[in-house]
């Protein structure tokens, strides 16, 4: 009996680990690296990997998670890709409506134009 019960609880536990509710990719790292060494990679590569990310999950049926789209459209504002960046702050409020008043002041920033 008490060889079952250990059974059980390691299978219950391991199931745990490999059950996320949404899927990360190398943002989390990718973001740690960023703070550490700013300048150490540009908008370009980064945005290259969310989207990368991106991909990964939508093959894997899996959740994009929180901030992933809305960074995507912060690095496009960067760019100059005002029509992408707005794209990106509009999935993000679809995907996550309580960050639907701050991407709205976004969108509403990037439609305003460049502030002189």
């Amino acid at each position: 009996m008490t060889r079952f019960l250990a059974l059980l609880v390691i299978a219950l536990l391991s199931g745990c680990a490999t059950n996320q509710l949404y899927y990360w990719g190398d943002y989390q790292n990718q973001m740690y690296e960023s703070a550490r060494f700013p300048g150490s990679s540009r908008p370009e590569e980064q945005l290259a990997q969310l989207q990368q990310g991106v991909e990964q999950a939508t093959e894997r049926g899996l959740s994009i998670a929180p901030g992933i789209y809305a960074h995507m459209g912060y690095l496009q504002a960067l760019l100059e890709q005002p029509q992408a960046a707005i794209l990106a702050f509009q999935q993000e409020k679809l995907l996550f409506p309580e960050a639907k008043p701050f991407m709205d002041q976004l969108i509403q920033r990037i439609k305003q134009g460049p502030t002189q």
